[in-house]
């Protein structure tokens, strides 16, 4: 006899399910459909029929976990018989013998050119040392069998997670200047390699070493740290380390290593006291330039003075978790004694949260145990925050020092442990394999991943399939001529092989199996995405809807959708449901994706031309109109309204904070029930697009009479509900801005054009308003809600735009 246990609810349609002892209105499915007025749809499935699917993921990785992620430990290798980093004190060197290939273009050759190599040490994007190779007449395979001597650079002192940066130089000039050591403004460089200095075991490396290197890109002391195995004939750097001390292996000795520092470094103890007396009497005088420094947010540098007043504070900061990062900021890392007593710090100091943690796996931060600390934190966060910030996370990767990390080995178990994010795992990583400089790294974690993912290794084998088979459509409409297109399309989707069912990579909860070819359209734009209809494996499940885009880079749109969804939660968290409507969005490769469909909404652009084009835009009352038209009654019309007044605060409030530009009426959308929400998000960060120079957008937000309409106008109920609204949801970003400014920071790797330097994150240090109080801030977003409200160069904007597009 079956009872209610040996059933479980499942939301019809999709692959989610509800079960515990939670109240319904806990889960997060529920509270979606009541905020936005849908109907509920839940199914009572046998919990026979899905207990060997969930036996299979959980076993899945289990027996396979540590042999993946285990390190080749050499059983030969002992500490007995190696030099500890810190008891060697003379000079590094390196030798550069010779290059292959180093010449591709017979034009390079001449008696007036030459070729040098100029070698680096960098720490986090900061020179450590640098030493060049006399200029060799320009060849092929110029040879130099040449010591580099780094005057400055003491081995004892090179930090761990130090690399070395090679550079091939070519020069043209009079023979008597080849002979110039340092770098000319006419020298160019031919190709690179950079490469870390200590191995994975942290020995000094050692020995007879050779790089095949990268042409045709900006050499780099940051990002990825490997040679280029992916060009046939890229030329080759043949290079020797000198990584013994008296016939012994140089490494760099364990945090828990119990030998003193002191046995090793020289300390003056009567100094030292004698610092530690004029601190204890100037502490009360400091305290407040220590508390501006270490609450300052991360984009504000640390001056000199900051650095030492922090670092001889360090001891009084050990309980103050938001601290930690600015602390490690200002150690020197090539100062042996301080990076080794930073080092021990770690292990006393008081923890940070997880989300504070996430600074400590920028590019700022090159110290393995550093970034192993950092990691550490990521155990104490749950699934549902790791999903949020796995963006975030894949991206930091390519910081690593090495393939197998701390960090790679988190996000392997967490994907495995956790379909969801396995799912989105996969994608992340699978949409940025062509870029080069991360493809070797990218694919060895891939390869783990679906070694070790069980049951969902067919699901994202038949994705992969199903996505390519659409790529060659979409190429096909694009090289059809209009007339034939739709004929084109649709003989294409007819034809594809797709599987019995499939997840959708836009969401793994969906299953999906025929097109509806009938429905499915190209979208009249420059890139000509296709519209998609597809039938839900679930019966009763309704048709699904995307959009496929071959030609767009869509991971700008899938950092500020996620920032969306991270606000909304924050928002909610304090009791403020703003009913925003971050639609879902992947990208699956280079310029490859799937965009969610928001069905039953319509751009405003289309609401004023069905209104009479131009003219429509220019009266304040169109939008109103057409609301009462779908909610006739008052009752209706007063809960459009409400929501109109939450959606519109909440994507007034966001797009001002990223900065999102381009937002002309076919990029904002209104559903009939009054949820005004914003699309394609083609620029942020304050890159508002220009024409013949001028800038286009001057509104801080777009906030027009339209909008100001539907809220009973200026001197409504509504809104001066919507004002308050806005002015508290403002506020409660405010509050998380160092976590935003962070999470943009960790994205500066990705390549994103407006997200090239720390540069474009500082439009955030304006957006957040930073050293204002809350009421002052309120009193700040208020006069800006006037300014968009009164900037009519978004009213001819929009005119023009529908005139044009008519």
């Amino acid at each position: 006899i079956l009872s209610s246990e040996d059933y479980i609810l499942k939301v019809t349609g999709f692959q989610e399910y509800l079960y515990g002892t939670s109240q319904l209105i806990s889960y997060d499915y529920i509270r979606r459909c009541i905020g936005k007025n849908d109907t509920i749809r839940l199914s009572l499935i046998p919990l026979s029929s899905i207990e060997e699917r969930l036996k299979e993921v959980g076993l899945s990785h289990q027996s396979i976990v540590d042999n993946l992620l285990a390190l080749d430990e050499d059983s030969t290798d002992t500490r007995e018989e190696s030099e500890p980093v810190f008891a060697v004190s003379q000079k590094f060197a390196l030798s550069v013998n010779s290059v292959e290939r180093a010449l591709s273009r017979p034009e390079l050759t001449g008696e007036d050119c030459y070729l040098f190599v100029h070698a680096e040490l960098y720490h986090a994007g900061h020179k450590l040392g640098e030493g060049f190779t006399m200029a060799a007449p320009a060849c092929s395979d110029p040879q130099w069998n040449e010591k580099i001597i780094f005057e400055d650079v003491l081995i004892k002192n090179i930090p761990l997670g130090t690399r070395v940066l090679f550079t091939v130089y070519h020069r043209r000039c009079d023979p008597s200047s080849a002979w110039m050591k340092r770098i000319e403004k006419t020298d160019v460089p031919l190709s690179w390699v950079a490469t870390q200095l200590y191995d994975h075991r942290r020995n000094l490396k050692d020995g007879m070493t050779n790089y095949r290197m990268w042409v045709d890109s900006k050499p780099s002391p940051i990002g990825s740290c490997y040679q280029n195995l992916l060009q046939m004939n890229a030329p080759i750097i043949f290079t020797e380390y000198i990584g013994t001390h008296n016939g012994k292996p140089i490494y760099y000795p364990d945090t828990e290593d119990t030998a003193s520092i002191d046995d090793i470094i020289d300390q003056n103890e009567d100094a030292k006291a004698k610092i530690q007396a004029v601190l204890d009497n100037s502490q009360a005088m400091f305290s407040s330039q220590v508390e501006a420094a270490v609450s300052a947010d991360p984009l504000t540098p640390l001056s000199p003075s900051d650095k030492l007043m922090l670092w001889n504070y360090r001891h009084n900061l050990v309980n103050d978790k938001s601290a930690l990062s600015k602390f490690l900021l200002c150690v020197r890392w090539d100062d042996c004694s301080q990076a080794r007593e930073s080092h021990s710090m770690l292990l006393s100091w008081n923890r940070p949260t997880p989300l504070q943690a996430l600074e400590l796996l920028d590019a700022k931060f090159a110290d393995p145990f550093v970034r192993e600390y950092g990691v550490s934190c990521l155990d104490f966060m749950g699934d549902g925050e790791c999903y949020d910030l796995l963006l975030q996370l894949t991206q930091v990767l390519k910081h690593e020092p090495y393939h197998n990390s701390a960090l790679s080995k988190f996000l392997l178990r967490r994907a495995w442990s956790n379909p969801k994010i396995g799912h989105s795992f996969y994608w992340y990583l699978k949409a940025e394999m062509h870029l080069e400089d991360v493809a070797e790294r990218y694919t060895i974690l891939l390869d783990s991943y679906l070694r070790g993912c069980g049951p969902q290794l067919k699901e994202l084998l038949k994705q992969n399939d199903v996505t390519a088979q659409l790529v060659r459509v979409a190429e096909k409409v694009k090289n059809t001529s209009s007339a034939d297109r739709k004929k084109v399309l649709q003989a294409g989707l007819a034809k594809l092989n797709l599987p019995t069912s499939f997840q959708l990579p836009l969401d793994q909860r969906v299953e999906v199996n025929n097109l509806q070819v009938e429905k499915c359209k190209y979208m009249d734009s420059k890139k000509l995405p296709l519209w998609l209809v597809w039938d839900n494996v679930e019966k009763g499940g309704n048709p699904v809807s995307v959009i496929f885009k071959v030609g767009d880079d869509l991971r700008q749109d899938v950092l500020t959708l996620q920032m969306i969804r991270i606000f909304d939660k924050l928002w909610k968290k304090e009791g403020l449901d703003l009913l925003l409507k971050p639609y879902g969005c992947i990208a699956t490769g280079d310029e490859i994706g799937m965009i969610e469909v928001v069905k039953n909404a319509d751009t405003t652009a289309n609401i004023n031309k069905a209104a009479g084009g131009t003219k429509a835009v220019l009266k304040e009352d169109t939008i109103t109109k057409w609301l009462k038209q779908h909610n006739p009654t008052p009752d209706q019309f007063k809960k459009a309204q409400e929501t109109f007044v939450l959606s519109c605060a909440g994507y007034c409030v966001a797009t001002f904070v990223l900065g999102i530009g381009d937002r002309h009426n076919d990029n904002i959308m209104l559903t009939r029930e009054g949820n005004l929400f914003h699309i394609d998000f083609g620029h942020f960060l304050g890159n508002y697009k220009k024409k013949y120079g001028i800038k286009r957008e001057r509104a801080p937000f777009i906030f027009t009479p339209q909008y100001s309409h539907v809220l009973d106008g200026k001197n409504g109920k509504p809104f001066t509900k919507f004002v308050e609204i806005c002015c508290k949801a403002f506020n409660i970003l405010r509050r998380h801005k160092d976590m935003f400014i962070t999470l943009f920071q960790m994205m500066l790797c990705t390549g994103i054009p407006e997200l090239a330097s720390a540069d474009d994150i500082n439009y955030l240090r304006y957006a957040f308003a930073i050293g204002k109080s809350d009421d002052e801030a309120a009193a700040y977003f208020k006069k800006l809600i006037y300014s968009s409200l009164n900037t009519k160069t978004t009213i001819i904007n929009d005119a023009i735009h529908v005139f044009v597009h008519r």
